[in-house]
């Protein structure tokens, strides 16, 4: 007479094949062919994930490894700096890059200098990120209410929208701007700030004392 497996109680009962010697949290994976083995399972992709990296459900029974919020970073600033930048002529926009003074600061899963001093955060990882910049300034000494306008740039391809900030009388004067984007990277690319004058301050020269520029990714 068979017996049933359903009907086995207490001692009768057997623990699959290799029970003994798996290492804890193992689980046992039939192969299709009437046996298997322990195994860890691992999300797909575990192998190739970078450190770091979780493992973020997509909702349709897959998913993929990626940095969570927060998580790539970098950071570039000037520091108690002197040397100035002549702004280019025609109220036209050019790379804020004073001599070699940005530093690069604060980073984590990110490429960021593009050269020494450059001012570029190369966005390795694509993205949507929160830029951000500030600085301190001081103008030429030229005619009250001229304007300064700062815009971020993707590989010299500038973000259409722009910061004014304005001196307020006809002295040297130290002005401050700060402002912040949120940008798509769909490619790698490299984040700079960009600065134009209008009629009058342009082909003048700034002196950046200080200054900050940052990309936090917030999602992919």
């Amino acid at each position: 007479m068979a017996t049933q497996h359903n009907t086995i109680t207490g001692s009768d009962l057997h623990e699959p094949k290799g029970i003994s010697s798996a290492a804890a949290n193992k689980i046992y994976v039939a192969d299709g062919a009437g046996s298997g083995s322990f195994k860890y399972i691992d999300p797909k992709g575990a192998g190739t994930a970078s450190a770091g990296q979780v493992y973020s459900a997509d909702g349709s029974g897959s998913g993929t490894f990626e940095f969570p919020t927060g998580k790539l970073f970098a950071e570039l600033h000037i520091t108690g700096a002197s040397t100035s930048q002549t702004l280019a002529s025609g109220s036209a926009f050019a790379q804020l890059a004073p001599g070699s003074t940005w530093t690069q600061g604060q980073v984590k899963n990110l490429a960021t200098v593009t050269g020494a001093g450059a001012g570029a955060i190369t966005i390795s990882v694509t993205g949507v990120y929160l830029c951000s910049f500030w600085a301190s300034f001081t103008t030429a000494a030229i005619a009250a209410l001229t304007n300064y306008n700062f815009k971020f740039s993707k590989d010299g391809s500038e973000e259409t929208r722009k910061t004014t900030v304005q001196k307020m009388t006809a002295s040297a004067e130290k002005v401050y701007v700060n402002f912040s984007n949120i940008i798509n990277f769909g490619s790698a690319a490299a984040l700079t700030v960009e600065v134009g004058g209008d009629s009058t301050s342009s082909g003048t020269a700034i002196t950046v004392a200080e200054a900050s520029l940052s990309a936090i990714r917030l999602t992919e």
